[in-house]
């Protein structure tokens, strides 16, 4: 199964311009270092970004990236709609503002960024919007990065020659989210497809455990965010956040050989290396047969050469 074209800056290596699913898919990609995109609010100040994203075999495009940069702070997020685009398209306009005003009141950087995912869900209330969405974001400030993440979009880091991943996906089978839910009154439900694949889900319902919106499925989902602290990025180190639609087909040891493979021979000229490398993940796993959305940021630090990040 071939990779879909590229519609915004030539191709990205080894996509055929004529894919079987040419007239479904939209595929994105952007290095933010300067520029300013419609997914990048504000430029950068302390990291250089790229994305890609694809509607891929769905037919409609829930995720959202959103990106911004200021003088205290740069903030990467995404996220993962369900049940139409307005949740996440809501959470991803409010979430640096919320940010930001908890910051003006004072609080640490993981207080802000926690307040500001319950600010963003009670937003989402207050407004009567549908769906919901899980959410990631990353908050890179001088001295550390803050991670949030509420739902089943994924966090790896490479650091000291190994990947780890920052995140917990909060999937209804997780044996923490099903103590949780269960503790609530809720239940975990399972229904095998035909492929052999045992879906989970809350209340027979929804697919993750987490997530902001889903007001009727309250308390057994909640938008509350586990919180992690980590160092900044050093030479040679970087991260990559993804929605499922990359995670549910690549596992992170396959996604950091991926970069590797990309950075080691790079031979994609129409691309900078953190635009080429999101878009060699987004094309591996749509090659897998992923069936949802597929959107996927690659970030390094702005002190380090991306060309030189090896595994």
């Amino acid at each position: 199964m071939g990779t879909p074209p590229h519609s915004c800056s030539g191709h990205c290596n080894g996509v055929s311009s004529e894919d079987t699913f040419k007239s479904l898919v939209s595929l994105r990609s952007h290095y933010c270092d300067a520029n300013i995109t419609p997914k990048v609010r504000a430029p950068t100040k302390r990291i250089k970004v790229g994305w890609a994203d694809t509607q891929g075999r769905r037919l409609s495009m829930e995720d959202q990236i959103v990106i911004v940069g200021t003088e205290a702070y740069d903030l990467v997020t995404i996220f993962d709609g369900h049940n139409g685009t307005d949740a996440s398209i809501w959470a991803g306009n409010q979430i640096s503002g919320c940010f930001q005003a908890s910051l003006d009141a004072n609080l640490s950087p993981d207080e802000a960024l926690a307040k500001a995912f319950s600010e963003t869900n009670e937003s989402l209330r207050k407004n009567n919007i549908v769906g919901g969405s899980t959410a990631l974001a990353v908050a890179i400030l001088d001295e550390e990065m803050i991670v949030a993440n509420t739902g089943d979009c994924r966090m790896i880091l490479w650091k000291e020659g190994g990947v780890h991943r920052v995140t917990r996906d909060h999937k209804p089978n997780d044996e923490i989210e099903k103590a949780r839910v269960e503790a609530q009154g809720g239940t975990i439900e399972s229904n095998q497809l035909s492929n052999g694949a045992v879906v989970y889900r809350v209340n027979g319902v929804l697919g993750v455990a987490r997530a902001m919106g889903d007001f009727s499925l309250e308390p057994y989902i909640t938008a509350s965010p586990d919180i992690f602290r980590l160092s900044t990025l050093q030479e040679g180190e970087y991260f990559v956040m993804a929605c499922d639609g990359l995670w549910d087909v690549l596992n992170d040891t396959e996604v950091v050989e991926i970069c590797s493979a990309y950075w080691k021979d790079k031979r994609d000229t129409t691309h900078s290396d953190l635009e080429g490398v999101a878009c060699r993940l987004r094309n591996a796993a749509f090659s897998r047969n992923s069936t949802d959305n597929i959107s996927v940021v690659v970030v390094t630090g702005t002190n380090v050469d991306s060309s030189a990040v090896t595994s």
